[in-house]
């Protein structure tokens, strides 16, 4: 039997079917755009998830090795906290609100200063302009008639689903991300839906990922499209939770290390915790299984930052990279490995404006020897570096006073471990074994979850225990170690000056902006 999950990400759809043993059989993706009609607003069109969805799934379908008989399930998973607002014909009354959009940081201060305690409380978070809660209060107060038509909030993969067959349930993954769940008894918080004065019963109801929600409608006129009328289709999980659960994790002590849009530290634990220090970064939800919390902190974007160096040195490595039909990452890589562990001493600090907006990246110590090749290299240490430093401060200060002792290896998820060079870089920086998944894509796990609701696995242990996850392991080279010890300290002193310089460096340009 086959299962099929499929990924309504942030910046596409990705659609996997694989064997019960875990084999990846056919994969497919679309990129869909991200409007920004003002400055630091991120809005998508749900129609594109529909098109997206449909279209990598008639990809995948194309494939000889599948028959469409033997597709047991088709699972969602999608992007949270971006709430789908409809109204009573179930049409979408505005374009959803992203997580990246930061329009809500008013509405998030005042509800994290009047109420801040109370959700913590009630949610195991606090209010950022990241949450679907503080989203709601700023559609109520800035476009009122809009408020007012809203009969039906939905999360991405809830619409993409509910447009497949039918069903408008959530799960409490989701569910967790709009701010409004009540952790412990994973139900709908009147308290916290009259801060905002909204009526829960616009909330769908909340089901557990595996549950079995229908079965999928007539979506295309392609032959196995069609055959594929009446496959169940099961109710899902959000992304991350998604992509951790195909990556293995699902005991505490386990963590993921995470090289992508996102630069991401996220653990398991039994138990949620206030850290004053870092309250406002940690995201915390519920895992697939129920049974663990799955936190984790963004320190950093890799792929903004890898990116920013593409497009500004990397030309040639372009042209020559489509002539060769190859990634222009890949000949990236085969540069940087000439360069020896440390860069000669250029260090590179990640904040390209995503999660830090107040600081300054840079690269410092650069020297006349320096070339392209060093700046390559120095960027994958840097980002490994801010990566170190959230690991750093989830094993010596949060989870310390809990006693919960974190693995000696870490699972290495996104783009960035397809990389050999990369992930023997983060081992080496870690000083820890970096374990690597077979596919970091969420819709692996989507897949198997659809497995779980529709009885091919037993339960989630039982599924991990079937399926062959990882592809190999990378072990840390002690000398390597050594050397990235002593250049991670120069790193954090540096880190540690830079937000006064970066504030100075904003009011210069604050102020010539406004003249």
């Amino acid at each position: 039997m086959f299962l099929v999950g499929i990924d309504i990400g942030t910046g596409g759809c990705g659609t996997t079917v694989l064997k019960e043993d875990g084999e990846v059989v056919s994969t497919a993706f679309e990129e869909y755009p991200t409007q920004h009609p003002k400055a630091g607003w991120a809005e998508q069109d749900p129609q594109d998830w529909i098109t997206g969805a449909k279209n990598t799934l008639k990809k995948v379908m194309d494939n000889p090795q599948i028959s469409p008989s033997e597709v047991a399930s088709i699972c969602i998973d999608g992007t949270p906290h971006t709430p789908v607002l409809l109204d009573e014909d179930e049409d979408v009354i505005r374009p959803p609100i992203l997580y990246t959009d930061k329009r809500s940081e008013e509405q998030a201060n005042y509800l994290d200063r009047e109420f801040g305690d109370l959700i913590f409380d009630i949610t195991y978070n606090r209010p950022t302009q990241t949450w679907t809660m503080p989203m709601l209060l700023w559609v109520k107060q800035k476009e009122p008639e809009t408020w007012k038509k809203i009969d039906r909030i939905l999360l991405p993969k809830d619409y993409v689903r509910l447009k497949l067959c039918g069903d408008s349930a959530t799960d409490f993954t989701d569910a967790a991300s709009t701010l409004l769940m009540d952790m412990e008894r994973k139900n709908w918080s009147e308290e916290l839906c009259e801060l905002i004065e909204l009526p829960p019963d616009v909330l769908p109801p909340i089901v557990p990922p595996t549950e079995v929600a229908g079965e999928l409608k007539k979506i295309g006129n392609g032959e196995n499209i069609r055959k594929l009328e009446g496959t169940p289709v099961v109710t899902g999980a959000d992304d991350v939770c998604a992509e951790n659960f195909g990556a293995g994790l699902i005991e505490e002590g386990q963590f993921s290390l995470k090289l992508a849009t996102t630069g991401r530290v996220s653990w398991l634990t039994e138990k949620p915790y206030k850290y004053e220090r870092e309250q406002h970064r940690i995201v915390t939800y519920p895992h697939v299984n129920s049974e663990t919390l799955l936190s984790g902190m963004a320190f950093t974007s890799p792929s903004e930052s890898l990116r920013w160096l593409r497009d500004t040195f990397a030309h040639e490595e372009m042209c020559v990279a489509e002539n060769m039909e190859k990634s222009v990452y890949e000949l990236m890589d085969i540069e940087a490995e000439t360069v020896p562990e440390g860069s000669k001493g250029l260090i590179f600090h990640p904040h390209l404006g995503s999660f830090v907006t107040s600081v300054r990246g840079n690269f410092f110590g650069v020297q006349s020897y320096h070339r392209k090749k060093h700046f390559i290299r120095a960027l994958l240490e840097g980002v490994s570096f801010s990566l170190k430093r959230g690991y750093n401060i989830l094993k010596d200060e949060i989870l310390q006073e809990r006693k919960v002792q974190l693995k000696q290896e870490a699972v290495l998820l996104g783009g960035g471990a397809r990389s050999e060079l990369w992930s023997q870089i983060m081992s080496d920086v870690f000083g820890i074994k970096m374990i690597i998944p077979r596919t970091a894509d969420a819709s692996f796990g989507a897949a198997l979850i659809g497995g779980i609701g529709v009885d091919i696995f037993d339960d989630f242990g039982d599924t991990l225990e079937r399926c062959q996850i990882y592809s190999r392991e990378v072990k840390p080279d002690s000398k390597s170690n050594s050397l990235y010890e002593e250049l991670f300290s120069i790193y954090e002193d540096i880190e540690n000056f830079l937000p006064k310089v970066s504030e100075r460096l904003e009011k210069i340009y604050d102020q010539r902006n406004s003249e």
